[in-house]
């Protein structure tokens, strides 16, 4: 099993009140980049990357703000009233730090409950992602997406 480290996360509404909307219990997921051996490697697109983040910011400019080859974070959200496997993607945080502002999606339903089976197994040490494309960002298709790639080991 994965040591995952909970963090809690509060998002703030962007006004003059300063008042907590809501409360993630997140489980950040660890994953250095593997110098050895791995167990898996594969791309997938980030998903929900239309919609804005508790905080108000806006998962696009996000986006915008990541180049491939960067390091992504994991995070597991089992206490999401929607899916208790969700894992949430940031485009910037560590272990211990994570900035809800770079939220850019998270992974879809069916990958999340893979990730949550593989981190609380005994054979996986950890998960590592990082942007591989930014995808539309053009006239033709302004909306950003991204893809990623996982390495599980």
């Amino acid at each position: 099993m994965i040591a995952t480290l909970s963090k809690t996360i509060h998002f703030i509404i962007p006004s003059f009140t300063n008042e907590t909307v809501n409360r993630l219990e997140l489980k950040t997921i660890p994953g250095e980049k593997p110098t050895g051996k791995y167990n898996r490697k594969f791309k997938t697109k980030v998903v929900g990357v239309t919609f804005d983040n508790l905080d108000g910011s806006s998962r696009q400019a996000a986006i915008s703000r990541v180049k491939p080859e960067n390091r992504l974070q994991l995070a597991w959200n089992p206490s999401d009233p929607h899916d208790s496997n969700a894992i949430l993607v940031f485009g910037k945080g560590t272990m211990s730090h994570l900035e809800g502002d770079t939220c850019i999606g998270h992974l879809k339903a069916d990958l999340a409950a893979d990730v949550v089976d593989w981190i609380n197994s005994d054979d996986i040490v950890g998960i590592y992602a990082e942007v591989s494309k930014i995808l539309g960002g053009t006239e033709e298709s302004p909306i950003y997406g991204c893809l990623i790639e996982l390495t599980i080991y």
